[in-house]
């Protein structure tokens, strides 16, 4: 406790007002006492600024709950059915077909197999088809066709082997004469054809290896020989040489192509140099191609786009008579498709071009009425664009429509000839043609017991040098159904029509249409109905009927040329 003394000084100011003067008084008092001082110290604290800050209540607004009530059905699926077998359905070797047909119509047919095997497979294919009757009015028009082949193959899992031969013997007669009295054989015509093929191919799994496959084709094709010993050599006849050869490579999504192919063809009519007459004279003429085709093929988008990306090589040598010729061209070969919501729907695009060679016997088989002296072309189809979009309606139903359209050089197109024959045969023109196509299919299959398919084509041809593409039709429209009943019955139905052909004539007469001192002649319309019916007794023995041109239609496939009216065939098939 520390004593001080302390001194205070009061001053006690009065402030008075009184008449303007002012009076003022100091008085000074000193006192003692004792007061306690506490210790000083250092204040650590950085002063600073408080705020005062006012707390609020956090305000909240809560969702209102609304329950919505719902439903929901479950589609039932069917079960998936599984058959165990513990034994495989016997398989018979051979089967066997005969019948016989109305106006004497005899078909026989036999295929003899090997049995189940993983590695080998071989057997053999006869069949003959007849008939002795005529069409009224027209020459005689009996004609027989016989084939026979032989194949065998050796599968394995990283190659495959196969060979085969064959042969055919097709005789018909040359009936588009209007006159019954003509003799047989002066109108008969006998076609012979002999072949062999010999193909070896390795196709391993590992994306990392390379693989081919190699095909030989070996053929010899001729008509028939003149009974008269002076003209034995006076017929066509034909050697066809072709090895085909396809190589691929995968790596990733792209597949490495290149293919290629060898067509020769050694054709022969008469003796070259001599003559019969004036205008039939010997002729030889040798036709090569060789094709080299590489392409890529590459998947996108999840494999849902595909595009094919190539070019066609082709180098083409023909020497006819003493005249040779060798020409190049380079056609493309481009391919895209897309799948859209998992294949329903698939837009495609083609754009292509090729070389397509033309031989005695491929003129023949799509004619058989041609001259032997036939000149052969090929035909260059300069480009080909499709464009089309298929796909699925439902789970039974599928589509397909698309666009087309062709610039052809050297299309053979069939006249009838009446230089050399009686007009009774056709000779080949070749035209520069160009051609559009639309055409829209149709499947329905409710399963495997039913089955219906559809198609219609509308095409429109614009040739060079003549004013139609003689025999080509305009309309097409082609139905095939398939019904199985109880798995006894099964019913087939097909229909062809067609229409919009016109053959080349030669007189304003039997014309329907006359330019450029051209005449053309309508064809009618073919109407081709067939309907069939299997009966399956057991199962080793069936019966069968079928019923064709069910609307006994005797229309023109050529000029000159109509088919048979209503036929009825019928017989049994049986396995051994």
């Amino acid at each position: 406790m520390k004593s001080v003394r302390m001194k205070i000084n009061f001053l006690l100011l009065l402030c008075l007002a009184f008449q303007g003067g002012v009076f003022s008084q100091e008085v000074n008092l000193e006192v003692s006492g004792n007061r306690e001082i506490e210790p000083a110290y250092r204040i650590t604290k950085v002063p600073s600024l408080i705020d005062t800050i006012i707390p609020y209540s956090e305000i909240k607004y809560p969702l209102l709950s609304l329950k919505y009530e719902t439903t929901f059905a479950l589609d039932t699926i069917k079960s998936a059915k599984i058959k165990l077998i513990d034994n495989l359905p016997d398989i018979y070797n051979g089967f066997a077909k005969v019948g016989i047909g109305s106006k004497f119509m005899p078909l026989a047919e036999v295929y003899y197999n090997s049995n189940r095997s993983r590695k080998y497979l071989y057997g053999v294919h006869l069949k003959h088809l007849s008939s002795v009757s005529s069409i009224k009015d027209y020459a005689p028009s009996q004609y027989d066709r016989t084939n026979l082949s032989l194949f065998g193959k050796n599968n394995d899992v990283k190659k495959t082997m196969e060979a085969g031969i064959n042969f055919s013997s097709f005789g018909l007669h040359q009936y588009g004469i209007r006159n019954e009295n003509t003799p047989k054989d002066s109108i008969a015509q006998r076609f012979t054809d002999f072949g062999t093929s010999l193909s070896y191919g390795e196709h391993k799994k590992d994306s990392l290896n390379l693989n081919y496959l190699i095909n030989l084709k070996y053929n010899y094709f001729q008509d028939k020989k003149s009974n008269e010993s002076a003209l034995q050599d006076w017929y066509g006849r034909e050697n066809l040489l072709n090895l085909n050869t396809k190589t691929w490579y995968k790596r990733g999504k792209e597949i490495f192509n290149l293919d290629a192919s060898l067509f020769l063809n050694s054709y022969k009519y008469g003796v070259f140099g001599d003559s019969i007459t004036s205008l039939d004279t010997g002729m030889v003429n040798t036709n090569f191609i060789f094709n080299l085709s590489p392409n890529i093929t590459t998947y996108a988008k999840n494999n849902r786009l595909k595009i094919k990306f190539g070019a066609n090589l082709a180098l083409n040598s023909i020497k006819e008579k003493v005249d040779s010729k060798t020409t190049v061209h380079i056609f493309p070969d481009i391919e895209l498709k897309y799948s859209l919501f998992d294949d329903i729907l698939i837009p495609y695009l083609e754009i292509k071009g090729g070389l397509k060679q033309n031989t005695f016997k491929t003129l023949s088989r799509e004619n058989e009425f041609i001259l032997s002296n036939v000149v052969l072309r090929n035909e260059n189809n300069v480009i080909a664009g499709k464009l089309g979009l298929k796909g699925t309606l439902s789970n039974t139903m599928m589509f397909n429509v698309n666009a087309s359209f062709g610039i052809y050089k050297d299309k053979a197109l069939f006249v009838n000839d009446t230089l050399y024959a009686r007009g009774n045969q056709f000779r080949v023109i070749y035209d520069d043609v160009n051609s559009a196509t639309i055409s829209a299919s149709l499947i329905y299959q409710q399963s495997e017991d039913l089955k219906i398919e559809g198609i219609g084509i509308f095409n429109s041809y614009q040739a060079k040098n003549n004013i139609y593409a003689w025999n080509l039709p305009q309309i097409q429209f082609i139905a095939r159904a398939s019904y199985l009943f109880q798995e006894k019955f099964k019913f087939t139905f097909d229909l062809n029509l067609e229409g919009g052909r016109y053959a080349q004539v030669y007189s304003k007469e039997e014309s329907d249409y006359e330019e450029n001192l051209q005449f053309a002649k309508k064809l009618g319309f073919i109407p081709d109905f067939n309907l069939g019916a299997d009966y399956k007794y057991n199962e080793k023995i069936s019966a069968f009927l079928q019923f064709n041109n069910f609307v006994a239609q005797r229309y023109n496939r050529w000029y000159n040329y109509p088919v048979q009216g209503f036929q009825v065939m019928g017989g049994v098939s049986f396995k051994f």
